[in-house]
C-alpha cells in the first residue's frame, strides 16, 4: 500500500519537476526532492509482502488436574495472516516432560496450522507447574512465541 502511494506521489511530484531521484530498492522507496534539498525513504510494498504470525491464544489454563490422567493436551491454532509461507519447527523448552506435535510445518498465506502440546503428568510431582514451549518462526515480527501450559498437579 505504502508503494502505491509513494509510486503516485513520485509521478504527481515528478510532472512539477521537484523530483530529481527515485530510487527503488528491495525495502524502501526513496525518493529525493531537488527543489526542498531533503529525501524521504518509505518501506517499498516488498516489506508488506512478509509472513505473518497470528494466534488466538498462547497461554492455556488447564485448572487442577489429577496425576493419575497421565496425560494434558491442548491445540493452539496458528494463522499465517500475511503474504508469504511461513515456516515454524517447535520444540517444548522443558525437556521430556512433554511432546510437541506441528500439523503443518509450512503455512501458506491465510492458512492455519495446530500445535498440538501434550504434557506427560507422569514426571510431575504435585503442586503447581507452568511449561512453555518455543515456536521458532520465519516471520519478522514474531520470530519466536511462546506457548504455555498451567494448572496444578493433585
Amino acid at each position: 500500500m505504502i508503494g502505491v502511494v509513494m509510486t503516485r506521489l513520485a509521478r504527481c511530484l515528478w510532472s512539477k519537476r521537484q523530483v530529481f531521484a527515485i530510487m527503488l530498492s528491495g525495502t524502501f522507496c526513496t525518493l529525493a526532492f531537488a527543489h526542498y534539498g531533503w529525501v524521504v525513504a518509505a518501506p517499498a510494498l516488498s516489506v508488506f509482502r512478509e509472513p505473518r504470525l497470528a494466534c488466538a491464544e498462547t497461554q492455556f489454563d488447564c485448572g487442577e488436574v489429577p496425576l493419575d490422567r497421565k496425560l494434558v493436551e491442548h491445540d493452539f491454532v496458528i494463522r499465517n495472516t500475511g503474504w508469504q509461507p511461513l515456516h515454524l519447527t517447535a520444540k517444548p523448552a522443558c525437556g521430556s516432560c512433554s511432546t510437541v506435535k506441528l500439523s503443518k510445518d509450512d503455512i501458506a498465506p491465510g492458512d492455519t496450522s495446530v500445535l498440538t502440546v501434550t504434557l506427560h503428568l507422569r514426571q510431575m510431582k504435585k503442586g503447581k507447574f507452568n511449561k512453555h514451549v518455543l515456536l521458532n518462526t520465519d516471520a519478522p515480527r514474531s520470530p519466536q512465541v511462546v506457548f504455555a501450559i498451567r494448572g496444578t498437579a493433585i
